[in-house]
């Protein structure tokens, strides 16, 4: 069995297609895999530090406002069409997975046009443009989250499957988690993050939560990941109170993320759909700051998914100030009834085993 796999643009959309190659490798370990990403892209590291073979296309996303950078990535996606059909022609795949993405759209388009069988998974809440542009001609559509139904009663060949994650997140106990990360026992733990790339206003209202609030509950123990670009910056503009206090920490990245994450009482996070899915799998209560400069508003979306059933905090980053924050955090950190009672309602929308539900499809596919 060979299998291309393809997305990226952002780890959210690199994460589900390891995990599903790793799980396709663990039953049929004779299996070939091929990953296709984007030339230059960062996300692309997490494909080889998991050991797979990766071809890149050269491709960038269109821009939301009119500009000439639009016109070149026009061009860059008829070009990346024929690259893609040069790679397909080369590693002859049974089956391509895709995972949404303006990265997946040419290797998915390619794979049709040449009569190899596709299937497309969409994490989000709201289908992105390249699956409404490719779910016609696939063999099979998986869907994420239920709210997409009604596409799903629309589309015999579509199914929920929820979004795969790291073993880790669903399996790891909390007591042994905070082990692994050095997490005191006793303390409530915080961390946020600001996806993949991170977030300027994030981490500023952060900082500023954790010089007022957090300095002033010692019972607190806050972890904030900044992403590269914003690191030493804060690492900077920050360097004296970082030095003094003691339950207060700032990180550029963190690769065992899910001992933090499971460690946690509290999640501050963007609305992706990966970080969602992490969250829900987890089981942790959170607090959604979804980021507007996204494609179709999606994180919005997916956000919202959990606030309207009571399972996360919603906080727009227009809404979003120290004073805010530090109020939804106090809400949850003092009230523990209704930490309970969110914890119980994010339990609700779990979807059992999604990495094996995506994997059944994928070899139901190859079957027919």
């Amino acid at each position: 069995m060979k299998i291309i796999f393809c997305g990226g643009g952002t780890g959210g959309h690199i994460t589900p297609s390891i995990s599903v190659a790793q799980g396709i490798l663990s039953k049929d370990k004779n299996a070939k895999i091929l990953f296709i990403g984007r030339e230059g892209g960062d996300e692309n590291r997490l494909i080889t530090k998991n050991n797979f073979d990766l071809k890149t296309i050269k491709i960038s996303g269109l821009k939301r406002k009119l500009s000439m950078d639009n016109f070149k990535a026009v061009k860059q996606l008829f070009d990346a069409v024929k690259q893609s059909k040069n790679i397909i022609s080369e590693f002859k795949p049974d089956i391509v997975f895709g995972t949404g993405g303006y990265v997946s759209f040419p290797v998915i388009y390619a794979a049709q046009k040449m009569n190899v069988k596709t299937v497309i998974h969409e994490s989000n809440s709201v289908m992105g443009l390249s699956t409404k542009l490719l779910y016609k001609k696939a063999d099979r559509i998986l869907l994420s989250m239920p709210e997409s139904e009604d596409f799903l009663n629309k589309n015999k060949n579509a199914s929920v499957v929820g979004n795969p994650v790291r073993d880790d997140f669903i399996y790891l106990k909390k007591d042994r988690a905070r082990q692994k990360s050095s997490l005191s026992d006793d303390s409530f733990v915080i961390l946020s993050f600001g996806g993949s790339g991170g977030s300027e206003k994030m981490n500023n209202v952060i900082m500023d939560v954790m010089k007022h609030y957090i300095n002033m509950n010692s019972s607190v123990t806050h972890i904030h990941v900044t992403g590269k670009k914003y690191y030493q910056k804060i690492l900077d503009e920050n360097k004296d109170f970082l030095s003094k206090t003691k339950n207060c920490h700032v990180y550029e990245y963190l690769d065992n993320i899910p001992d933090y994450l499971v460690g946690a009482d509290l999640i501050i996070s963007r609305g992706g759909a990966m970080s969602i899915a992490e969250i829900t799998m987890a089981e942790k209560i959170s607090i959604l700051i979804p980021s507007p400069n996204v494609t179709n508003n999606h994180q919005y979306k997916n956000a919202k998914t959990l606030s309207d059933k009571g399972a996360a905090t919603l906080i727009e980053e227009k809404d979003l100030t120290e004073e805010t924050l530090s109020a939804a955090i106090d809400e949850l950190y003092k009230n523990k009834t209704r930490r309970d009672a969110m914890q119980n309602n994010i339990k609700k929308l779990k979807i059992k085993n999604p990495k094996e539900a995506i994997i059944r499809e994928i070899f139901s596919v190859l079957q027919r």
